[in-house]
């Protein structure tokens, strides 16, 4: 696809659409700045808003592939070479460490998919969120309010509660520990992303600040998170927009030589502008968008949503996959000690997660004995706070 222009953003929005019987249409393709703040205000107009979904991720065999290409490296390198006594050691703990996972992999290379529940609520500002301990956890995570629905439902489900308004803003239902019989808590002032490592939420048009560093927030918004130094857009047949950005990578070596990111998200300017693919991938050179056919030399992540129309109007996504690659192992097997090449090394899939969403309720007001989260007698409460 041919881009005809790139566009530097100058920070205001110089594109206007017109509203034509209760309907936005865009006179000329929108900026990414326009089309960032269109998606937010059309899932602004379904807080507060409650999602239930089933996560469900594996790894393919072209990642356990590259493993293994990796631990035959790692076996040339110590059989050939003398390594400085650190060096040595720190090869043969990852060896060790590869060979562990290899030996975990079903003999029929079948992908066997980690199946987990979530829930979670906002209202923009407050969060409240569950999520399943026991893999594969087969019942509904969203329930009424009871005095014992923690103990008699949620034994091993993690429940958080958010709210910037309280002291302490975090509570956090931890279930029973490991005996089987100690009921576990947590208040404090930290973020739930600090205890929820890459949760994966719904598309929710915002990236909390203090949850970024954990990666607390939907793949499906991780366009959110660039803000591009040039620009370009187009349309296809079907009045979908593609909007593609480049920016020099935020982790830049101390030299300067920082590597560039490139990134495209598809979205539907007639339903909000909700995104229907996004991919991003890495290459050396100028900030440029012009320069299609590598584009992205190294693919590193795509998202891909679907989405059924209802009579009630609602528009949001009934499943999510969200792709990441690595390198073919076979090209890698093929050129041992990494050869001069003159094409981008083919990428394949390597991670597979698909978020299967069960049930999306909007202007939807929780419980606020959920946001309180009064833990039962008997429970042990970490205080985070006091043992800082």
């Amino acid at each position: 696809m041919k881009i005809a222009s790139s566009v530097i953003i100058s920070g205001v929005l110089a594109l206007l659409p017109l509203c034509i019987a209760g309907q936005t249409v865009w006179a000329e393709l929108p900026t990414y700045a326009e089309a960032v703040l269109a998606y937010r205000e059309s899932i602004s107009h379904k807080l507060p808003i409650a999602v239930e979904w089933i996560t469900k991720e594996h790894q393919t065999n072209e990642s356990y592939d590259s493993r293994r290409v990796e631990v035959n490296s790692m076996k040339r390198v110590l059989a050939s070479r003398s390594l400085e006594p650190l060096l040595e050691q720190a090869v043969r703990r990852q060896l060790s460490d590869e060979e562990a996972v290899l030996s975990q992999v079903p003999t029929d290379r079948k992908a066997v998919p980690l199946v987990t529940r979530h829930y979670f609520w906002t209202d923009g500002i407050r969060y409240h969120y569950r999520t399943s301990r026991n893999r594969n956890l087969d019942r509904r995570l969203e329930r009424n309010y009871t005095d014992d629905v923690l103990v008699n439902d949620f034994a091993d489900v993690n429940v958080y509660s958010l709210d910037p308004g309280r002291t302490p803003k975090l509570r956090a239902w931890q279930g029973l520990a490991g005996d089987g019989k100690t009921m576990t808590g947590y208040v404090g002032t930290h973020d739930i992303g600090g205890m929820t490592y890459r949760a994966f939420l719904p598309p929710l048009g915002v990236i909390v600040e203090e949850f970024r560093h954990n990666q607390f927030y939907s793949a499906a918004d991780r366009w959110l998170d660039h803000s591009p130094e040039v620009e370009a857009a187009s349309k296809d047949s079907q009045g979908r927009v593609t909007l593609r950005g480049a920016c020099r990578n935020r982790t830049a070596s101390p030299s300067g030589d920082a590597s560039i990111y490139r990134f495209a998200v598809t979205s539907d300017p007639d339903k909000g502008f909700m995104p229907v693919r996004f991919e991003l991938g890495f290459a050396a050179g100028d900030v440029t968008v012009d320069n299609q056919p590598e584009f992205p030399e190294r693919l590193v992540e795509t998202v891909d949503l679907e989405y059924d129309d209802n009579e009630s109007g609602l528009y949001y996504p009934k499943r999510v996959i969200h792709t990441t690659y690595g390198s073919d192992p076979q090209w890698r097997a093929a050129h041992p000690g990494g050869a001069d090449r003159k094409s981008p090394i083919p990428r394949v899939a390597f991670y597979v997660r698909v978020e299967e969403i069960l049930s999306v309720r909007t202007k939807y007001q929780l419980d606020e004995k959920w946001m309180e989260l009064p833990f039962p007698a008997g429970t042990l409460v970490t205080d985070a706070d006091r043992l800082e």
